[in-house]
């Protein structure tokens, strides 16, 4: 059986933290196995009992026993049910929330290289069977196993000819369960890659359901999905047809073997070799023995399944998280920001999106960074947070590489404002309230204030308990992005980057926002990334970015007056404005 062992490894490590639940689950198997193969000694004596003469009272003995034997199986095997239902829950619930908590922590560039979809269908599909597979081995070592030795034991005390028939045929079978691993594996293997097709392509379009409306491709979406469907009912036919055909072909060799046993059983008893309650017993240890034997070969083919599921959630337990990364405390900036010498260019791209880049700020200035797109103004943003970390050059916080601080703590006295940033279905007050749910009516009423959201919220009939839906889906996108705003304010923190946080927002509510935060944030650090320069020409300090280099530095004036990239980006933004008093009369 070719099974990688760094699954069975995960598989027993995962086990571990279970082990008064796993014991107690092996005691409940190994009172079913013997309780399983124990009884059919008392139909042999019942039956030998009849047939020999002996007194109804003896008869009755060994019929009660057989009876209270099968009553306490009943009670442990229902038992034995329980128990692995509840303790394959346990398992599952430990398991998804360890797993959730990883992929949380993983470092942005895994996802940069990775679909979500794959996450989620991978945190449901693999997660559901791998959590239920877990027990089966031990269910099958428990019960089966046991069950068979049992067995074994009392059918070989009976008649050890018929007893030594079944070897060949297990050994047989086991040949045909191990030739069939790989076959099973492979369909397996088209199977997953079929469901994560379908899923993939239903979430890209129930996510673009308005494109595909507005375009009325309807009946596009509808036939990619009728192949990926089609795609998974054929993988999925082949795959079981195959475990099918195998175990057909496994059980026609059972049913010959009790058929022969059954015949070569009679013509002993004939020969008076064997009693017919020994034959009777050997028929029903036969039956107990064949058992174990179609449930070793069908637990094969589910684990040879599952280990693949195994395997996946596995390798994704294998990649670095960012709290393995050690590093001190980061309790906030005291002095200046420096970005020295900084180099980055993304995964999988070859292009520098910083090269050289130097810039000092000091704490309490407010600061805009402009450029044409694909500069990399977002990108030092991220690496401010150690969602990346630089090809080359470093960022100091008060003289100290920000690489020496655990991520979580720099994020904590670090706020992030994105274009596209994300509301969480609930209320507006749930989403106020993300990064400090202990925050005071005074602290919420300041930051709805700063970010002009009293407006609205008055006009909605339940105000911050207005349900917003899913990703602010019932309010505007410049409202979204007030709220992401004044959630950002709402949390203490010392360095505030608003990344085309006004973007939707017009003119003259952008300039009352701004106003706002100038006026109230005066001892934070903030830096306004932005596309419109007619916004941020009173800015004390703009600064442009090009070729990932710092390439100019200084107020609005001297920038128009000095810069000719910065002059030829405002002329063209502001030949776009409608001049008041322009208008010519008819």
């Amino acid at each position: 059986m070719a099974i990688n062992k760094n699954s069975i490894a995960f598989y027993l490590d995962t086990l571990k933290g279970f082990r008064l639940q796993i014991a107690g689950l092996l005691l409940s198997l190994l009172a079913v196995g013997f309780l399983s193969a124990y009884p059919i000694v008392f139909i042999k004596k019942t039956i030998d009992s009849a047939v020999g003469g002996q007194p109804v009272e003896t008869i009755i003995y060994f019929g009660s026993v057989y009876f209270l034997l099968h009553i306490f199986n009943a009670f442990f095997g229902r038992w034995f049910e329980y128990y692995s239902n509840y303790t394959s829950n346990v398992i599952s619930h430990s398991l998804r929330c360890r797993l959730f908590d990883h992929l949380q922590h993983l470092r942005m560039k895994y996802y940069d290289s990775k679909d979500k979809t794959s996450f989620l269908f991978g945190f449901i599909e693999d997660n559901s069977i791998t959590a239920s597979s877990f027990l089966q081995p031990l269910a099958f070592l428990g019960r089966s196993v046991l069950t068979f030795i049992f067995g074994f034991y009392y059918m070989w005390d009976i008649d050890r000819g018929i007893t030594l028939i079944l070897l060949p045929v297990g050994l047989l079978v086991t040949s045909t369960v191990i030739l069939s691993g790989k076959q099973i594996e492979k369909r397996q293997h088209a199977l997953l890659a079929a469901k994560e097709n379908l899923w993939q392509i239903f979430s890209e379009f129930m996510h673009g359901i308005k494109e595909i409306k507005g375009n009325r491709k309807e009946p596009f979406a509808l036939g990619r999905i009728r192949v990926a469907s089609d795609g998974l009912k054929t993988a999925d036919i082949r795959s079981y047809a195959f475990q099918s055909l195998t175990q057909g072909v496994n059980q026609f060799f059972f049913m010959g073997i009790i058929a022969f046993i059954m015949v070569y059983g009679a013509v002993r008893v004939k020969l008076g070799l064997l009693s017919i309650g020994g034959l009777s017993a050997i028929m029903m240890y036969n039956g107990l023995l064949v058992d174990p034997m179609i449930d070793f070969f069908s637990l094969y083919q589910r684990m040879k399944s599952q280990l693949i599921n195994i395997d996946r959630i596995r390798a994704l337990f294998a990649y670095e998280t960012e709290k393995d990364t050690p590093g001190l405390e980061f309790s906030g900036v005291r002095d200046t920001v420096v970005f020295k010498d900084l180099a980055f260019a993304y995964p999988e791209t070859s292009r520098n999106i910083l090269d050289g880049f130097n810039l000092s700020i000091k704490h309490g200035e407010k600061i805009a960074l402009v450029g044409k797109s694909g500069q990399g103004k977002t990108t030092l943003a991220k690496l401010l947070c150690r969602f990346y970390e630089p090809a080359a050059g470093s960022i100091l916080i008060d003289g100290r590489d920000i690489n020496e601080y655990t991520p979580q703590s720099l994020r904590g006295k670090i706020g992030v404002v994105y274009q596209d940033f994300f509301l969480f279905k609930g209320t507006i007050l749930d989403n106020l309230t993300f990064g400090n749910p202990g925050a005071t009516e005074k602290q919420i009423s300041e930051v709805v204030r700063i970010a002009g959201l009293e407006g609205m919220i008055s006009r909605l009939p339940n105000g911050l308990r207005t349900d917003i839906g899913e990703n602010g889906v019932r309010i505007s996108g410049g409202e979204k992005q007030r709220i992401g705003i004044a959630r950002a304010l709402l949390r203490d923190v010392d360095l505030l980057i608003l990344d085309e946080a006004v973007a939707n927002l017009d003119s003259l509510v952008t300039a009352d926002i701004l106003e706002n935060i100038h006026g109230h944030l005066q001892e934070k650090t903030i830096i306004f990334v932005m596309h419109k320069l007619t916004t941020i020409i009173n800015m004390p300090r703009i600064i442009l970015l090009d070729g990932g280099r710092l390439a100019a530095d200084g107020k609005h004036t001297e920038l128009v007056a000095g810069n000719p990239l910065y002059r030829e980006m405002y002329d063209r933004q502001f030949s776009t404005f409608e001049i008041p008093g322009a208008v010519k009369e008819s």
